[in-house]
């Protein structure tokens, strides 16, 4: 999948836009925040509302990533 990125670091938590151009998800612009800590990238995101806390609601469709290098 390719999408870019549009981050708000001013946000308390930061918050990032994420919008694909190809792939199933193509079009649509998936609203998360995100944390950075101990060279990890902590991202939760949903389709269509920007989450409050870094955690995924029983039947809700949030999405909860931890990337590391």
């Amino acid at each position: 999948f390719t999408a870019t990125a549009r981050v708000d670091a001013t946000k308390k938590p930061a918050q990032i836009d994420l919008s694909y151009q190809d792939g199933p998800a193509k079009g649509m612009t998936f609203k998360g925040i995100y944390r950075l800590e101990g060279g990890k990238l902590f991202l939760c995101c949903h389709p269509t509302s920007r989450p409050e806390a870094f955690e995924t609601p029983e039947d809700t469709d949030y999405f909860l990533f931890t990337l590391s290098k």
